[in-house]
């Protein structure tokens, strides 16, 4: 069961919305135009909630084919996912579902996204796949001295921070 809140204002008591489901929940986000809950399961689906819609009204993508362990927001309609088969993909609210990059098997749990300018970047053992829009081709950071093991965008996106051990 996930419990996800939710609050239209800073003054506005925080709703609660329950969602029973048949598999493992890995993470969960609202899409950032605040339409739909969405939460990433180890079945390689993803399963959308209206907010003021009943349970049974969910939208269920199959959106990799191995477990999905991070989901982020991306522009106003859609979820970037990352997944432990290898590839990050774009899933709409329509549930459109494109493959945006796939790291041939290798085990992808880090990713990082800076809303405003629609950068992002991906972890892949000691490298950083960097997009400055998904658009275009990726910039590969790296290889740092271990495997990566969290990014962040600063604030204003100008710079990404990267954790690894040495």
């Amino acid at each position: 069961m996930v419990h996800m809140p939710h609050a239209s204002a800073p003054d506005d008591l925080v709703k609660f919305h329950r969602f029973r489901l048949d598999a493992p929940v890995n993470s969960a986000c609202f899409t950032a135009d605040e339409g739909r809950a969405v939460v990433a399961l180890g079945d390689g689906t993803l399963h959308m909630f209206g907010l003021d819609a009943p349970e049974t009204d969910r939208a269920v993508i199959k959106a990799h084919s191995g477990s999905i362990p991070r989901i982020l927001p991306y522009g106003p309609a859609h979820v970037l996912s990352i997944s432990d088969d290898g590839t990050l993909a774009l899933t709409g609210t329509d549930g459109s579902t494109r493959i945006m990059a796939d790291f041939k098997g290798a085990w992808v749990e880090r990713v990082a996204v800076h809303a405003p300018s629609g950068q992002m970047a991906v972890a892949v053992d000691k490298t950083i796949h960097h997009w400055t829009k998904l658009e275009n081709a990726p910039r590969v950071l790296g290889p740092h001295a271990g495997p990566v093991h969290d990014l962040c965008f600063m604030a204003r996106g100008q710079s990404l921070a990267a954790a690894h051990r040495d």
